[in-house]
């Protein structure tokens, strides 16, 4: 399913005030303050760059858990 940029950018915009995530220095990642798995903080991104080989985005990984 494919998504317009008004829809990725409503996305991003929800998941931002939802886990009041933050934009990495690139804008191609969202840190979230927490991570929802493990608790730790500033581990947890949102990957919502433009889709390539290895990332689709919305793709989420925490880098302790």
């Amino acid at each position: 399913m494919d998504l317009t940029k008004a829809e990725k950018d409503y996305l991003i915009k929800e998941i931002s005030l939802e886990l009041g995530a933050k934009f990495d220095g690139s804008h191609k990642n969202l840190i979230v303050p927490k991570c929802p798995h493990c608790g730790k903080e500033n581990k947890y991104g949102i990957y919502v760059g433009k889709e390539t080989e290895r990332k689709k985005p919305f793709m989420s990984h925490c880098f302790s858990c």
